[in-house]
């Protein structure tokens, strides 16, 4: 079930709030806070987002229309709170190739099929996403690689 748009208008500043008290923990397993400097306004964006690790790297995702991910275009530093950690990360926003950003899809549906609806991907009976609804979610997502630094 996908929440409706509006609702984000509260649920992202509580989301904040949760995951930066004592209480993260009933939401930190799988989302997390970026703060990122805004490149032209110098000031500071916090997004709760879903997160998967992949190796060294945790990714995130967003829609090509939200404009925040822009700040990682070229590469930027950015602080994540993880599991009620705050830490350093340098992370590069990937808009291509479309076979990487789906492949990286699948992965994350497959730990988060709830999250497919956001992406407007159907998953059939057995729990594997639909190959022209990845096809399409790959061209209009970008996902986010960060590493430590």
């Amino acid at each position: 079930m996908r929440i409706p748009e509006p609702f984000f208008v509260i649920l992202n500043p509580t989301l904040s709030i949760l995951l930066r008290s004592p209480f993260h923990w009933l939401v930190s397993k799988n989302l997390m806070l970026i703060s990122v400097v805004g490149r032209k306004s110098g000031k500071t964006y916090s997004i709760p987002v879903r997160y998967i690790r992949h190796r060294d790297t945790i990714r995130f995702f967003t829609g090509a229309t939200n404009k925040w991910w822009r700040n990682m275009r070229d590469g930027a530093d950015v602080t994540l709170l993880v599991e009620g950690k705050n830490d350093g990360y340098h992370a590069v926003a990937v808009e291509s190739p479309p076979d990487r950003i789906r492949e990286a899809l699948v992965l994350l549906f497959k730990e988060f099929p709830q999250d497919a609806p956001y992406y407007e991907v159907r998953i059939d009976k057995s729990g594997h996403p639909l190959p022209q609804d990845l096809d399409r979610a790959a061209q209009n997502t970008v996902m986010i690689e960060a590493r430590k630094t």
